[in-house]
């Protein structure tokens, strides 16, 4: 039986070597040779590259162990190299675009509650009362645990400030004063309830915190000054609630 008239029973892996990592795609059939490879290559290439096939070609192509090769491509103009593993690759084993959105579609139908027998216009005032109570504490917890985060977050970026500060000896980072940058900038989204406190605490963040930090790491006396404007901001934060209760 000659190549032509073999069946094809796997298909070779091509594997770009390259440091970022691998990627791999179906090529021809494994049981031909290095030329019948190529149009496989060139379509891998073109995609994993986004040149066009024309763009494309084989330099170079060796022969390793049964099945594998290695081949330099030229593509748009740059050296690639590329690795055939053997039969590694099994087209069974990868179900095909029109499988998965079969197995993973949603489909969505809403249907309207018809006006007459809505279970709404049945609820007397005392329960509608009741739910629309409950709604609304609901709501309000929410918000508070919202503001909980807020404070937390504060509370967390500047008692890192202040600590680092002062102590006699500390590395200073950039990300010490960068958190706090990203932090003013959260801060007037998260304070959902326009608390004066907050809106205070963060304008003393921005004023006062936001400092070079060259020069906190030159200067003693700015290191100084930065804890004691961190404690003076630490001592407006709300208490953290007892986790306990």
């Amino acid at each position: 039986m000659n190549a032509n008239s073999r069946s094809c029973l796997a298909r070779p892996l091509f594997v770009v070597t390259a440091a970022l990592g691998l990627f791999a795609a179906a090529g021809g059939c494994a049981s031909m040779g290095f030329s019948s490879d190529t149009g496989a290559l060139v379509k891998q290439a073109s995609f994993d590259h986004n040149c066009p096939a024309d763009k494309i070609k084989v330099v170079r192509s060796m022969e390793g162990g049964i099945g594998e090769a290695s081949f330099v491509v030229d593509v748009c103009g740059t050296e690639q190299r590329y690795k055939r593993l053997g039969t590694m690759y099994e087209p069974s084993d990868y179900p095909r675009g029109e499988m998965l959105r079969r197995k993973f579609s949603v489909d969505i139908d809403i249907i309207a509650v018809p006006q007459a027998a809505d279970f709404r216009v049945e609820v007397g005032d005392s329960e509608r009362r009741r739910i629309q109570e409950e709604i609304t504490e609901r709501m309000e917890q929410r918000q508070k645990e919202a503001m909980l985060d807020a404070w937390a977050r504060v509370r967390r970026v500047v008692s890192t400030i202040h600590a680092r500060m002062s102590a006699p000896k500390t590395i200073v980072h950039e990300s010490l004063i960068d958190n706090a940058q990203e932090l003013v900038q959260l801060l007037p989204g998260l304070n959902i309830t326009d608390d004066p406190m907050l809106a205070e605490v963060t304008h003393d963040i921005t004023n006062n915190l936001l400092v070079d930090v060259w020069k906190l790491r030159k200067s003693a006396t700015t290191r100084k000054a930065l804890a004691k404007a961190a404690e003076t901001i630490l001592a407006k934060i709300p208490s953290a609630p007892d986790s306990t209760h």
